[in-house]
């Protein structure tokens, strides 16, 4: 059964003082890495709860802003010019927005706007629970499936 590709961003990262630089790189660097990083942070684990195992590993997770912030509420600014590369080297059939961060980024995308996106509220948002991401997923899930049929 064919797979789309899905992009997901998030917004940015975040690493405890002292983390080692060639960690962060690889994070930035090394898809696989990336996922093993993210699936042990509490984001994580609601997406990985929220999609399962196997459909969180077939998702390119990155972010919007790619500069690690300096605290865990910490924010730094959107890289449309990452953003853009990312969208138009991995060439997803389908983008997934978490977080109001990541909506702006690809409201601003040109190439966003060929391609089908999603948004989704940012996996620890106040106010939301896991019912609601797992309602988001299943959204994806049925988007994928249609996707399917008209391949």
């Amino acid at each position: 059964m064919k797979q789309p590709r899905i992009l997901a961003f998030m917004q940015n990262p975040w690493f405890e003082p002292g983390t080692r630089p060639e960690i962060i790189d690889r994070y930035k660097t090394d898809q696989e890495f990336h996922r093993r990083l993210l699936a042990r942070t509490m984001s994580g684990q609601r997406l990985l709860t929220a999609f399962g195992p196997t459909m969180f590993m077939e998702i390119w997770w990155d972010n919007v802003a790619p500069k690690a912030a300096v605290e865990a509420a910490g924010v730094t600014d959107i890289d449309m010019q990452h953003v853009d590369k990312l969208i138009c080297d991995y060439k997803p059939d389908i983008i997934l927005a978490f977080g109001k961060l990541a909506e702006k980024a690809l409201d601003n995308s040109f190439y966003a706007e060929l391609i089908p996106y999603f948004c989704c509220h940012h996996p620890n948002a106040r106010g939301y629970t896991m019912l609601d991401l797992a309602a988001f997923a299943v959204q994806i899930t049925d988007w994928i499936n249609e996707w399917r049929l008209q391949q």
